[in-house]
């Protein structure tokens, strides 16, 4: 629910150039597939929860199980004069006979060149990633079935602070399991896997790309499930999960994949008052932005 005030002045927060927030007020924002921003006017403190994407549910050979839940990270900013963008993670996405994809993550940044028009080139533009104050991690794509989904035994890796939570479970890519990703550096694939065309390691700010497909789309469907909106890895053809996208993305690996991490920092305009929470494997479904004005 969102609770929303249509009064001016100074020291507000102006969501997609409509919606006003002064103090009291809360807004919570769902994912669309598009880019959003907000304008400060004044000087807001304002608490910021973001919750990153679940994974997609695997779904090989008439399999309908659900992928890893995405994290959580809640932290109060002083956020000064000026825009601010966000996008908020797609989850549970998937195409019937693979794997699912990654979640995407959820972030706030106050760098963005592509002004309110997404491209995937403009959301991994190196100065824009590094301008994310708060960011949540999207789960991992899981295989399913016998293979293992979220809740097994053998489970992909949810969005998190570390690789406590970010990692898959079981047998993974021939044991290495190694495929979360934390606050320095992202999932590893093992490459062990039935193909490794189909797996790779996560990026710095993005879920893994499969050598064989550099430049997938989000609706792909002819030999794997699209990427998760915007950056968690694409599940494929021999159903290897998606990585979760995050401050750093997880390995897209056979069965299951890794979770992103989520971070939390001061960058430019917005200074950390305190970060309240930083958790892992809390959000099913889409991911979510909430802004509280103080």
């Amino acid at each position: 629910m969102s609770f929303l005030s249509a009064t001016g002045g100074d020291d507000e927060i102006i969501v997609n150039g409509s919606q006003t927030l002064v103090s009291g007020d809360t807004i919570d924002i769902g994912y669309t597939e598009d880019v959003g921003y907000f304008d400060v006017s004044g000087s807001v403190t304002a608490e910021i929860e973001a919750y990153g994407g679940q994974g997609g549910r695997g779904r090989w050979s008439g399999n309908n199980d659900p992928g890893a839940p995405g994290g959580y990270v809640k932290g109060t900013f002083d956020l000064k004069e000026g825009r601010y963008y966000f996008f908020v993670g797609e989850g549970n996405k998937s195409v019937n006979s693979y794997a699912g994809s990654g979640g995407g993550s959820t972030d706030v940044r106050t760098n963005y060149p592509g002004g309110t028009n997404f491209s995937i080139n403009d959301f991994m533009d190196n100065t824009s990633l590094n301008s994310r104050i708060i960011t949540a991690g999207g789960g991992g794509g899981c295989h399913g079935g016998n293979y293992g989904f979220w809740g097994n035994s053998n489970s992909p890796g949810a969005g998190g602070p570390n690789k406590t939570n970010t990692n898959s479970r079981g047998s993974n890519d021939s044991g290495y399991v190694d495929t979360g990703a934390d606050s320095n550096q992202p999932g590893q694939d093992g490459g062990g896997s039935q193909d490794d065309d189909y797996t790779g390691d996560g990026e710095f700010g993005r879920g893994g790309i499969q050598p064989n497909y550099p430049n997938l789309g989000y609706n792909d469907d002819g030999n794997r499930a699209g990427w998760g909106w915007p950056n968690g890895g694409s599940g494929t053809t021999y159903a290897n999960g998606g990585g979760g996208g995050g401050w750093y993305g997880g390995a897209t690996n056979w069965p299951n994949a890794g979770g992103g991490s989520n971070f939390i920092q001061s960058n430019g305009p917005a200074t950390l008052i305190t970060t309240n929470n930083n958790d892992g494997e809390i959000q099913f479904g889409n991911g979510l932005l909430r802004i509280t004005v103080q």
